[in-house]
């Protein structure tokens, strides 16, 4: 199998260090050797123009710049995973090259299509693609040719007119460029520079006003799990204000939460910014039906007795083995009787100030 090599483009202090910051992810994500075009690497750009002309025409020089480099994942550096996979069962022909179609939903990439004579879907985004040294004369070509090509952004529409035809069209999972409520693989925006840069965001200053919201020292604790677990994959039942989504993406988890209301999606989405949680407006119950398992699954949707034989398939049937089912309002049902039938596994339970109490179960 042909060694894959991640490249991206940092020039100027600032955008170096958010590439060393996304690169750091991609190394530790996907496994994948990563490096930096910088300022020391300028005159391989075309000449002339504006700073984002040469900047963003650099890619077009990737194989000349590594030339040991036979097939390369290019990111910009506000593109970053979300959660460990396998890029190769994603990008399978080693001779392909791979873009992801851009926001097919707006009329700006369709005037695009319009104007650069393109089918309709077929415009790419270039902040993410997979490529072979195979494809290098494709890509000088480019440069030679960067000024006689009409564009709006940059080497985009030089490479979407060159590459006509002859693209791979990847899961758009793997880049993905809008907080919309969906899945990601791959998250491409300028908010993951909040990202990178650390915000001032602390799960102690989060609103916990609402009688129905799970207590800050719980919402703590959940995260303090979830970072055992950084890089995988949660699932939330039962949404309402997303405290529980936030902290376990804080924790650098990808979170998928249910919840059978839409209430508060778009407050959520923007709360919990800069993370691309996947919300989804379906039951708890059809959720059992998928039959993806997760790292952490948090169960927070309704209680009482009735809740026990819906837990005990959670733990048994969207778990991943070594990981951990959590529930809230334990002290709701018989928690012996659901011990008894999920084996009696190593738990934890904590109780709140108002003696609400949140259990964790792991599954070994």
């Amino acid at each position: 199998m042909m060694n894959m090599i991640a490249v991206t483009i940092g020039v100027g202090d600032k955008y170096k260090r958010y590439a060393e910051k996304s690169a750091e992810k991609i190394r530790d994500l996907l496994g994948i050797e990563t490096r930096i075009i910088s300022d020391e690497h300028l005159h391989f750009a075309v000449e002339g123009g504006t700073v984002k002309d040469r900047v963003y025409s650099l890619k077009f020089s990737i194989f000349d710049i590594y030339p040991d480099i036979d097939r390369v994942m290019y990111f910009d550096c506000d593109w970053r995973p979300v959660k460990r996979f396998d890029l190769q069962e994603f990008v399978p022909n080693e001779n392909g090259l791979y873009f992801c179609v851009d926001r097919i939903e707006g009329e700006h990439v369709q005037g695009l299509e319009d104007k650069f004579k393109l089918n309709r879907g077929t415009y790419f985004n270039a902040g993410w693609f997979v490529a072979n040294r195979l494809h290098a004369e494709m890509f000088a070509f480019c440069k030679k040719n960067y000024w006689e090509y009409g564009k709006v952004w940059y080497d985009q529409c030089v490479m979407n007119q060159v590459f006509k035809g002859m693209v791979t069209y990847a899961d758009r999972r793997l880049n993905v460029m809008n907080l919309n409520g969906g899945d990601v693989m791959g998250f491409h925006s300028s908010v993951n520079y909040e990202y990178y840069d650390g915000t001032d965001d602390k799960i102690s200053d989060w609103n916990y006003s609402h009688n129905y919201v799970t207590a800050e020292m719980h919402i703590q604790e959940i995260h303090d799990i979830a970072k055992l677990y950084s890089g995988g994959e949660a699932l939330e039942i039962g949404t309402f204000q997303a405290h529980a989504a936030k902290a376990m993406a804080m924790a650098g988890m990808a979170v998928t939460t249910v919840d059978i209301s839409d209430k508060y999606l778009q407050q959520n989405i923007e709360f919990c910014k800069p993370h691309p949680i996947n919300f989804k407006i379906m039951s708890g119950e059809d959720e059992l039906n998928d039959t993806k398992k997760y790292d952490v699954v948090f169960h927070d949707s309704y209680h009482g007795e009735g809740v026990v034989n819906e837990l005990v398939q959670y733990f048994y049937t969207k778990i991943k083995k070594g990981g951990v089912l959590i529930v809230h309002d334990v002290d709701s049902f018989n928690v012996n009787l659901l011990l008894d039938k999920i084996g009696n596994p190593k738990h934890t339970i904590t109780t709140d100030a108002i003696g609400r109490q949140l259990g964790a179960f792991y599954l070994e």
